[in-house]
């Protein structure tokens, strides 16, 4: 039975009860303790920085019953003596310095396939697994990576095992403590690692005995440093070193591990790169001299091409014109680093806020010219009962705020609701308001003076009632003339009872037409009718009272001064006569200007 286990690599400060050491040479140490009977127990320490960890197999055979984890073919391998593997492994690597019995395989088949998977200079040559649930639950998996110096042990999982980038030498076996025969006693072959840390390789312990148990195999292996454990096939233990059998079966075996007292030639860098970065310098690599510059670096803000694209702190904005504050602070500059993943703005500002002025400007570095100010508001000036209409605003040499209303102007004062001539009066002289009249007689309206869009004073009054005109005395149709059309004053004859007198046209009483009126009312009276307006006459032929029975329509009656009478000449008057009286009436007509 084998047992891998890991362990941080050191050197024995002091080695375990019983053991002694037997051997050490090319990275190779070997310890055994011995017993008062029986054959002695043997832990084989390899360092991985000087010898290497190899599995040997028997010669590949027809493909088994069933198929491996990765779907392929079962495959079986011939058995071989620990002699002839170790035959087998000196030819191939002439600094083999021992060979351990290793895998468990299926003894009922000849040749046997592995029970367990084996992956050897990075192929998987076996891939099977345990059929028993249990077994399986407990496999574990031996990576040993000889070139990096590395080893260690973990739980199986068959992605790992068929990962191209995983160790190219793997062997699965048990945990050391399995549910199957954990006190027993049999022949017992452990694995074991011992991790070297940060800087140094790994190593491989191997105990191999006669005669032990698992919980015995396992706290050697513990004592040695070991924090993880597998154990390899038991029942078959078998050990030899340098040709030597020290643990001997003659029972054949397929698969044993060689160990290598020769490091892994790695090769050095190559020429074109000196940083060890994994870019050539003939290639993409920038730099050959600083790691940490490379194609696949992360730039950063330093002033370095650090990924190798020919550009200097991109993402950073290095050099970019910038500025800092507003208004008469705005001060400029450019983006430059201030750290490796960050860069700033250098600029500083051009000087500190002051109360905001009226100067277009942004005195106080808020972002806004000349607020508070009231600018664009309206404003007005003005002078007497004069006003001018502007706005606030600043003046472009003093910086004070002005209004920039025209000053007032005094001009002729005019008849329009303005104060012309700035006095503080509006249109004083042209008595706006007062009553006034249009037309005379009937055609007299009453009103007030009023502007018209000229400038000057107007009366402002209703249209007068224009009517059709009448003979009444009245100017009607307001056309400026007095009874027009009617043919008033002209001589006439009244006819009377017994004679003719002379008369002249009057209105008539209702003023639709005329009539003649008569000189005289008697035909041998030559005294002139008066009529006092009382509707008494007194003259020739007349009566005076209210017994007179009122006048005679026909007989001319003369308005106004009663005592100068009107004289109707009978018919014997001759045309002098006649033209005197009529021209006597028609004065008189015209000065009083009216009929009756």
């Amino acid at each position: 039975m084998v047992l891998a286990i890991c362990l941080p690599l050191h050197s024995f400060a002091e080695i375990p009860n019983g053991f002694k050491l037997q051997l050490n040479s090319d990275g190779v140490e070997l310890y055994s303790k011995s017993y008062n009977s029986g054959p002695s127990d043997f832990v084989l320490v390899v360092d991985l920085e000087w010898a290497q960890l190899r599995s040997v197999l028997g010669e590949p055979g027809t493909a088994g019953p069933g198929t491996e984890i990765g779907g392929e073919a079962k495959v079986t391998f011939t058995k071989k003596s620990l002699l002839n593997h170790w035959q087998t492994a000196k030819a191939k690597w002439p600094k083999t310095v021992a060979v351990i019995n290793g895998q468990f395989f299926n003894n009922l088949l000849d040749p046997p396939t592995l029970n367990y998977p084996v992956k050897t200079a990075g192929e998987v040559v076996s891939g099977k697994a345990a059929a028993t649930i249990e077994l399986v639950a407990d496999l574990r998996l031996l990576q040993v990576d000889n070139a990096a110096g590395e080893a260690q042990i973990t739980s199986f999982d068959s992605a790992t095992l068929y990962d191209e980038n995983s160790g190219p030498e793997m062997v699965a076996g048990l945990d050391v403590k399995p549910k199957q025969g954990e006190l027993g006693y049999a022949g017992r072959t452990f694995v074991g690692v011992q991790s070297g840390g940060k800087n140094a390789s790994d190593r491989v312990l191997f105990f191999v005995s006669s005669y032990a148990s698992q919980t015995s195999a396992a706290s050697v292996l513990s004592n040695f440093g070991a924090t993880q454990q597998l154990m390899m096939d038991g029942k078959h233990a078998q050990l030899i070193v340098n040709s030597t059998p020290l643990i001997y079966s003659t029972a054949a075996i397929p698969h044993a591990f060689a160990i290598v007292a020769e490091a892994v030639e790695v090769p050095g860098p190559p020429i074109n790169d000196q940083d060890l970065d994994g870019f050539l310098s003939d290639v993409n690599d920038c730099n050959d001299q600083d790691a940490e510059i490379h194609p696949d670096a992360q730039e950063i803000c330093d002033g370095i091409d650090n990924n190798c694209n020919e550009q200097m702190d991109e993402g950073f904005a290095v050099g970019t014109e910038c500025t800092v504050g507003q208004g008469t602070c705005l001060g400029q500059g450019t983006i430059e680093c201030v750290s490796a993943n960050a860069s700033e703005c250098n600029a500083q500002f051009a000087a500190e806020p002051v109360s905001e002025l009226c100067d277009f400007l942004d005195n106080d570095c808020d972002g806004v010219v000349d607020e508070d100010l009231n600018l664009g508001e309206y404003c007005e000036k003005t002078s007497g009962g004069c006003v001018t209409n502007g706005v606030w605003a600043c003046h472009l040499e003093s910086g004070d705020v002005v209004c920039t209303a025209p000053e007032p102007a005094a001009g002729r004062e005019l008849c329009n609701g303005v104060d012309d001539d700035c006095d503080g009066l509006v249109d004083e002289g042209f008595q706006v308001g007062d009553a006034c009249s249009e037309g005379e007689g009937a055609c007299k309206v009453e009103g007030f003076l009023t502007c018209d869009s000229r400038g000057a004073a107007y009366c402002k009054a209703p249209q007068p009632d224009i009517q059709e005109e009448r003979c009444d005395g009245l100017d009607n149709d307001c056309d400026g003339v007095v009874d027009e059309g009617f043919e008033l004053g002209n001589t006439c004859e009244v006819e009377l009872e017994s004679c003719t007198v002379a008369g002249v046209t009057v209105c008539s009483a209702t003023g639709l037409n005329m009539d003649c009126k008569a000189l005289t009312n008697n035909c041998d009276d030559t005294t002139p009718i008066i009529d006092g307006g009382d509707g008494t006459q007194t003259g020739a032929g007349s009566s005076s009272g209210a017994g007179s029975g009122g006048r005679d329509p026909t007989i001319l009656t003369l308005p106004g001064d009663e005592s100068s009478g009107c004289i109707a000449a009978p018919r014997p008057l001759k045309g002098h006569a006649l033209m005197l009286i009529f021209l006597t009436l028609l004065l008189m007509f015209r000065r009083q200007g009216q009929y009756s």
